[in-house]
Parts: structure tokens; sequence; C-alpha cells
């Protein structure tokens, strides 16, 4: 009887353990990402300033600033291969 007592505290345990892990797992789902929204604002502004670029620029220019772009984007990466660097 005992033995039966306790195997039904430990499956009890068991059971409560796994509900919180559940609620746990979905209660990350919810949690939002900063740096989602930063990427995302980011994205949408060079769109905006690469559509300004094509309307407003000469080719010559275009490509002078599709070089520095690239340069800059260089950097970044490298800043963020570096320890302590960020992206």
């Amino acid at each position: 009887d005992e033995h039966r007592e306790f195997v039904r505290a430990i499956d009890a345990v068991k059971k409560r353990t796994q509900r919180r892990k559940k609620w746990s797992s979905q209660a990350l789902d919810c949690v939002a990402d900063r740096q989602d929204g930063q990427r995302v604002r980011r994205m949408d502004e060079r769109a905006a300033v690469e559509r300004a670029a094509q309307d407003l620029l000469t080719q010559r220019q275009h490509l002078q600033v599709a070089r520095v772009v690239a340069v800059l984007d260089i950097k970044r990466v490298h800043r963020g291969a570096v320890p302590g660097g960020t992206l």
C-alpha cells in the first residue's frame, strides 16, 4: 500500500513538471525579440534609401554609393567577428 502511494506521488510530481515545461515553452513563443524589430526597421530604411537613390542619383553616383555601402557592410561583419565587437 505504501509502495503504491509512493508511485502515485512520483507520478504526480512528473505530471506537474511536464505541465510546467509545457507552459514554460509556450511562454517563450510570446516573448518579443528586440533585435527582430531593429532588423526589420533597418531593412525598411535601407529599402527606402535604395528607392530614393534609384530615383535621384545618376548611374555613376549609384555605383559609388553601392561601393561605400559594401565597404561599410564588410566592416560591420568584421566588427562582429572580433571578440567584443558588435553588429
